[in-house]
């Protein structure tokens, strides 16, 4: 299909969050493990009908099954690090659930019961118009803490600035994306923060340049309800790990498609990124640090990038701008056929060098390049 063109995939009715089902707080693992029986049952419909719940067999009632419990709700448990981000982000979803927006008739439910009429594919497009004239795109990473080598937040903006303001003098600079986290316990971040990032971008006094700068919502993401709360905030492509979601990544990429935004998977290994692309992934995201030890493997991207094909968006991030020959890394990130990368703690060290940083990567350009779909791009920055 063309670029813009979203994949032709049936959907899970498990991408269809019906949070009039939800109404016992206590009982979101249950829940997300049924969104998971379904999406493994089979039941699926075209992209054009709109879901309902009578499509389907009758499941075990939320009240009296537990995910963990029932063999019949199987739920993906990940390891070590990320067991207990699942745990603590299925009691988030817990709260979320008792909020007004994700009533019957709140925002969040009505994104997730109907599908929209077209897609949006702002993300893809903004860093692919810098890849293809034979730059790399570069996607500011913004959170205000980070988890330390102990596993416990980990405090990264210099003292005084705010997380809109870092964004912002990362769009001055020429970032092409921002990534902004809502995730509370360990980014110290919360939806709000995207809401005002994007406001800030669509408001009266901004260039036009600004206003194009698509905001990727950033969290650890275990359920439906929380795409559709970043979607609602104003972000146009959300983040998946992979190593957490496991098999329930389809399910994840599929609300995406219902929303009609993009869904970047997060990858540290050959098994998860050949997972992305049989799951569908339109954007994948090498990182180079494990979840799940923060260690940290400099040639991990390039071997991971060679498994992704031309029509996938390609990324790479983990530590990168932060080390003496940092620019060779981004010069071997390049010639390895990556769209973009993403700099997070390189943009937190103050001063003028994270504006220095980005300018930097943006000047570098590849005289000839191989382009996805197999394309060449002259001296000129023209197509042949």
């Amino acid at each position: 299909g063309e670029m813009g063109a979203w994949p032709a995939r049936l959907l899970s009715a498990s991408s269809l969050l019906l949070v009039a089902t939800c109404g016992l707080p206590s009982q979101a693992r249950a829940l997300q493990a049924q969104h998971c029986t379904r999406a493994r049952a089979g039941h699926s419909l075209a992209r054009s009908r709109v879901v309902a719940m009578d499509d389907f067999p009758d499941l075990p009632d939320a009240a009296t099954s537990s995910g963990t419990e029932n063999s019949d709700l199987p739920l993906h448990t990940p390891k070590g690090f990320l067991k207990d981000v699942q745990e603590r982000k299925l009691k988030e979803v817990e709260g979320l659930m008792l909020l007004p927006e994700a009533r019957e008739d709140g925002p969040w439910t009505m994104l997730l019961n109907y599908m929209v009429p077209e897609a949006q594919h702002r993300f893809t497009d903004a860093i692919r118009e810098r890849s293809d004239e034979g730059y790399l795109g570069v996607i500011a990473d913004v959170k205000r803490s980070s988890r330390g080598a102990d596993g416990k937040p980990e405090e990264l903006l210099p003292g005084g600035v705010g997380v809109t303001a870092m964004a912002a003098g990362a769009i001055s600079a020429g970032a092409d994306a921002v990534m902004m986290s809502a995730d509370q316990y360990w980014h110290s971040g919360r939806a709000s923060d995207i809401q005002r990032l994007t406001q800030l971008l669509t408001g009266p006094d901004v260039t036009a340049s600004s206003s194009a700068v698509p905001v990727l919502g950033k969290d650890f993401i275990v359920h439906p309800l929380q795409i559709a709360q970043l979607v609602d905030a104003g972000a146009c492509a959300v983040l998946l790990v992979a190593s957490l979601l496991g098999p329930d990544l389809e399910l994840m990429l599929n609300t995406c498609t219902v929303l009609g935004i993009e869904g970047v998977v997060e990858v540290h290994t050959t098994d998860e990124t050949l997972l992305a692309i049989e799951s569908g992934a339109t954007a994948i995201m090498v990182n180079r640090r494990s979840r799940a030890t923060c260690e940290v493997q400099a040639d991990l991207a390039v071997a991971l990038g060679a498994l992704i094909p031309g029509h996938v968006l390609s990324l790479a991030c983990g530590d990168l701008g932060r080390r003496d020959e940092s620019e060779h890394e981004m010069e071997e990130l390049q010639e390895a056929g990556f769209d973009g990368i993403v700099l997070g703690r390189a943009l937190t060290t103050g001063g003028d060098e994270p504006k220095r940083l980005i300018r930097a990567v943006k000047a570098n350009r590849l005289e000839q390049r191989a382009i996805s779909w197999g394309r060449t791009t002259n001296s000129g920055g023209s197509i042949v």
